[in-house]
């Protein structure tokens, strides 16, 4: 185990923080800020699908995505082999287990959610990149060797100039016990080649989020590392040249950043699990300069704590998810102005889900995604909440 990762449990307990104000230089809180005072909903949550385990899977655990009005999406869990599956629900509550996976050269235990390029899924397990074709057929696009080539591939794939880019969370420079992960790009043949080794201390490591896509660089986190051992967010070229665009300091922006980022007109928009003034995250808004403005810090309370999935845009709103806190203590769905008010749209009670782990995703006028955990079986459900 790595040195940092015993900070996740220190940082958990820190409920009462000194670092609720900014320091000198450090992010600027809004005035709208809001700690609590927020009621969520469970009867706006609508569960349009519940999972029973075997056969249809357990844990969806990657953010959705919507092809052609329907959401695909992965379970870490489950299936006919209990080893995951990838699955496609209709708006109507309808599943169809698209692929189940049966070990194997690595294939089991997705980890991440989907991408959809010309009628084929592309996803990842720990140590594989595979595709699926429109009649469930899988294909292993690459098998990672470990070591230098990395392993536990985390976040969904993007496709840029004919190549699928990746991170790992583990893998290549040896500075790291388990080495300090890397970005990776792979082509349609399998060909891969690794675009960035982390250096592990100032430079970040455990990219656990993937890789988001601007234009024509790619932006991520690092969930430690940096100047103050907090996490990193990051740009890369495809010929490999790394910036750190922003070093959280563990202060009120939070620290262990693990979704993927959210980027528009010049300004990426960030999730911390952990940090802010009472110590369960915060959302952070960068600027192109590396301006941090801290847009909510999370108290476990009404509003929510931990959050942990990717965060979506909608209508010039941020919607986003917490693992925990609400007034079920089982995770809620808020809404974040650009200005820091932050609503609750609703709350998780066990019945109707636990534990949302992944994004959102906006599909018809209604936000729709996974816990992994909740429902009649406790193996995890798809919902849906207007904004």
């Amino acid at each position: 185990m790595r040195k940092l990762r015993s900070t996740i449990s220190l940082l958990a307990l820190a409920g009462v923080s000194l670092a609720g104000c900014s320091q000198p230089g450090g992010p600027a809180v809004p005035a709208t800020w809001q700690a609590a005072g927020l009621s969520g909903d469970a009867s706006a949550l609508q569960t349009i699908y519940s999972f029973t385990g075997v056969p249809d899977g357990t844990s969806p655990n990657g953010d959705l995505i919507a092809v052609k009005g329907a959401l695909y999406g992965t379970t870490a869990n489950g299936g006919v082999s209990n080893l995951g599956a990838v699955f496609k629900v209709s708006l109507a509550g309808n599943e169809q287990m698209l692929f189940s996976f049966g070990g194997g050269a690595g294939s089991n235990s997705p980890n991440s959610g989907l991408l959809y390029r010309s009628g084929t899924l592309y996803g990842t397990t720990n140590t594989v990149s595979y595709d699926i074709d429109a009649k469930g057929n899988e294909h292993v696009l690459h098998a990672l060797g470990g070591g230098a080539d990395g392993y536990d591939e985390q976040g969904p794939l993007v496709y840029f100039n004919s190549l699928f880019y990746g991170a790992t969370q583990l893998g290549g420079e040896k500075q790291c016990n388990s080495g300090c992960g890397l970005v990776y790009a792979v082509s349609s043949a399998g060909k891969e080649h690794v675009v960035y080794d982390f250096k592990g201390a100032g430079d970040g490591f455990d990219p656990q989020g993937g890789v988001a896509l601007a234009g024509s660089t790619l932006y991520g986190t690092t969930s430690y590392g940096g100047k103050d051992d907090s996490g990193t967010i990051y740009s890369l070229t495809a010929n490999g040249t790394k910036k750190t665009i922003y070093n959280f300091t563990g202060d009120s922006d939070g620290s262990y950043p693990t979704g993927r980022l959210l980027i528009s007109q010049g300004t990426i928009y960030a999730a911390t699990r952990y940090g802010g003034q009472y110590g369960y995250g915060s959302v952070v808004a960068i600027s192109a300069a590396g301006k941090a403005t801290v847009l909510h810090q999370f108290s476990n309370k009404a509003d929510g704590g931990q959050p942990n999935g990717s965060l979506v845009l909608v209508k010039g709103t941020i919607y986003g998810t917490t693992l925990q806190g609400g007034s079920g203590g089982k995770g809620v769905v808020f809404s974040l102005t650009h200005a820091g008010q932050e609503k609750v749209l609703g709350d998780f009670h066990s019945s109707n889900g636990d534990t949302p782990q992944a994004g959102l995703v906006f599909l018809n006028g209604s936000l729709y995604g996974s816990t992994i955990k909740g429902g009649p079986k406790n193996a995890g459900t798809i919902f849906k909440v207007k904004p």
